[in-house]
């Protein structure tokens, strides 16, 4: 049975066309995952992967960039849940739908290789079924827009480590894009190419994780001009330090937490208030867990 219907439309600005990527599996090197295409007219070429055996460790499986490129959205949408949509150059684009959580943000350049996200079955659509709808797409009729996630849209057949095709779980060599097919593919990403591990967090670096009641302004420096937003939610910062008091009623805080936001630009080592903090009173800045947070 598909795992899902048609997501919804978007559009992004595309650029001029160029050689295809050497697109990966958006999973890591030796993994075999088990990639169907559906028979409903509505879906192919577009793919909707899973792990093989089918529920094994599929859950928060990381999802990996099939290619180098810049994040054009990294957003949620009521039918393909957590999506996160790459620019890859030259009009290629992949989308990424029904992610159980979302690693990167708009505008951030990422690697062939880099954890964009999570497996999950986010949204109406996933049906509530783990996996990760996937799509190679190409600016066709180069009208500056993409389409995707919709019958007619601008996916193309999804090409692996140069393959076109592969034997499907009956022995038959069709392509990827074959409406009904079904093939276990193992994956070469980054193969013999690990990222280099990460360094360590500098001191004053570690986060900490705070629950914010509301969307809050981001500031270059605490009252400084406005650079974006971070959203509602369960958000990590880094430090706090003194500001201009925000207030509202009789609620006040005149302290500023340093983060990355969601949204603007430039987004990273940014300032909210510590106003929005959902635990706690006036003037305070502590974390989910009590403790304090510390001076930058």
């Amino acid at each position: 049975m598909s795992a899902e219907a048609s997501q919804g439309s978007k559009s992004s600005t595309m650029s001029n066309a160029t050689a295809k990527p050497n697109f990966q599996l958006p999973f890591s090197c030796g993994t075999t995952m088990q990639l169907d295409s559906w028979a409903r007219h509505d879906h192919a070429p577009a793919l909707d992967i899973r792990t093989h055996p089918l529920g094994h460790q599929e859950e928060g499986r990381p999802v990996l960039a099939s290619a180098g490129g810049t994040v054009k959205e990294s957003s949620y949408d009521s039918g393909a849940g957590n999506y996160v949509l790459i620019n890859h150059g030259g009009g290629w684009y992949t989308v990424y739908i029904h992610l159980q959580s979302k690693n990167v943000r708009a505008g951030q350049k990422v690697a062939l290789g880099t954890v964009i996200g999570k497996l999950g079955h986010s949204g109406a659509n996933s049906n509530g079924v783990n996996h990760l709808h996937y799509e190679q797409l190409y600016d066709a009729n180069h009208n500056g827009h993409l389409d995707w996630g919709v019958p007619g849209g601008e996916d193309r057949p999804a090409v692996f480590n140069g393959a076109k095709s592969a034997k499907d779980v009956h022995g038959k060599v069709t392509s990827f894009g074959t409406p009904g097919g079904e093939w276990l593919v193992k994956s070469h990403n980054r193969c013999g190419s690990n990222p280099t591990p990460p360094k360590p967090p500098k001191p004053g670096h570690k986060k900490y994780y705070v629950d914010t009641f509301a969307n809050a302004a981001g500031y270059a420096k605490p009252g400084s001009h406005r650079t974006g937003t971070l959203n509602k939610g369960k958000n990590y910062v880094f430090c706090k330090a003194k500001g201009p008091k925000v207030q509202h009623g009789s609620q006040y805080n005149s302290w500023w937490l340093k983060t990355d936001l969601d949204s603007g630009s430039p987004w990273k080592g940014q300032y909210v208030s510590a106003y929005y903090l959902s635990r706690w009173g006036s003037n305070v800045a502590k974390d989910n867990s009590g403790t304090t947070i510390p001076t930058c």
